[in-house]
């Protein structure tokens, strides 16, 4: 119905465990939806598929990098979930891929998923601040990522 936004720099803060966490995203395309959903955009052109896994399998995550990775895969939907969240807070929100290849939309959450938002945000947010938790403690090693 209408772009809100192309190209736009957005910048949030995070309350985590070790400390606020200042993100800034550039998203490509903010859009409200003919139903009145806002919605985020992000341009793909490669054939992975970067979408985290079931929200009910990101809750019961036993958390390690490496279960982080095989589940969540890439924060970037459900950071941008979580900033439309506060920002649109009476109005329906989803983020989605849409792959510039296929012309295909990966929403999330997807018409399947029947969570609350703050559900969904408390999902991804425990794997984030076990994340950003490690990376800050010097105490904690760095050890290559496995290759996907």
């Amino acid at each position: 119905k209408e772009v809100l936004y192309i190209e736009k720099k957005f910048e949030d803060q995070l309350a985590l465990s070790c400390g606020p966490i200042n993100f800034a995203y550039r998203v490509d395309r903010v859009d409200r939806m003919a139903d009145g959903t806002i919605m985020i955009l992000d341009y793909k052109t490669g054939s992975n598929d970067p979408m985290p896994k079931k929200i009910q399998e990101i809750e019961l995550l036993e958390l390690s990098r490496t279960n982080i990775l095989d589940k969540v895969v890439s924060f970037q939907i459900p950071l941008y979930f979580n900033y439309l969240d506060k920002t649109f807070k009476d109005q329906p929100i989803s983020a989605a891929y849409y792959n510039l290849r296929t012309l295909e939309i990966d929403k999330f959450p997807d018409h399947k998923m029947n969570f609350e938002r703050a559900q969904i945000n408390a999902a991804f947010l425990r794997p984030l601040d076990f994340i950003m938790c490690e990376i800050l403690d010097r105490q904690t090693p760095f050890f290559d990522a496995p290759q996907r």
